[in-house]
């Protein structure tokens, strides 16, 4: 059975940098790994797989882009391009979408997307304070606007769900959760803990140092996803 390393996030956690770093150097991390980075219809986050998981009533980032469009048309292109990915060989997958993930129904669907592979989960996680700073700040520059109601991804108080990561140890029994501070303090990056046991010795990985946190700006992201948006519903 094939495996995928299935990386969860959380957002602010260096995700950005584990994803052009993946995508950069795709074929010499499989050729050290024998695991392969999923290719996304979308730059380096793999948008379909939370966008296809996640509650539908949930207003995540990725389905609004100004307004909703993920019609019916657009989910089947989203799950055939994910069939295609599903082609036999051990995958990495990163997605922090997929860490808005609350209830057992949400997992389901992420395991039948991505039936028969044998799924490893991981998540990066931070100080919950520092976490919800920066996740403000990063709504702030890309003008997502916060949100009073407590069911919304856009809600940033003090008692939000979003920072109940203890969550995750139910919903993905086994996840291997790595502490971000220590990570940045260790290797001043998250990529070699993230890829820790996929190979021998992680020093011999395509060097990570470059790949700093958001290394392009985050609203290139968003003007990409926007392209993506008119190519899926053409």
């Amino acid at each position: 059975m094939p495996k995928a390393r299935v990386h969860i996030g959380t957002h602010k956690t260096g995700t950005t940098s584990f994803q052009a770093w993946g995508g950069t150097n795709r074929s010499e991390i499989q050729r050290l790994t024998g695991y392969r980075f999923y290719e996304s219809l979308w730059g380096g986050a793999q948008i379909e797989l939370p966008i296809l998981s996640l509650r539908s009533e949930l207003d995540m980032h990725a389905r609004k882009v100004n307004q909703p469009w993920v019609t019916p048309e657009v989910e089947q292109n989203m799950r055939d391009h994910i069939r295609s990915q599903l082609n036999g060989e051990n995958l990495i997958i990163s997605a922090e979408g997929l860490s808005f993930i609350r209830f057992p129904e949400e997992v389901d669907r992420l395991r039948e997307l991505l039936d028969p592979y044998e799924l490893e989960f991981i998540v990066v996680q931070r100080e919950k304070a520092d976490f919800l700073r920066s996740y403000t700040q990063w709504m702030a520059k890309v003008n997502i606007k916060q949100s009073d109601d407590p069911s919304s991804v856009r809600y940033v108080g003090a008692d939000s769900w979003i920072l109940d990561f203890e969550k995750f140890q139910s919903l993905f029994p086994g996840i291997l959760t790595i502490d971000y501070d220590q990570a940045m303090n260790d290797k001043g990056s998250v990529i070699p803990a993230i890829m820790e046991g996929l190979v021998a010795d992680v020093s011999t990985l395509p060097e990570w140092s470059e790949y700093k946190l958001n290394p392009a700006p985050v609203r290139k992201r968003f003007m990409a996803l926007r392209r993506l948006k008119r190519r899926l519903m053409r």
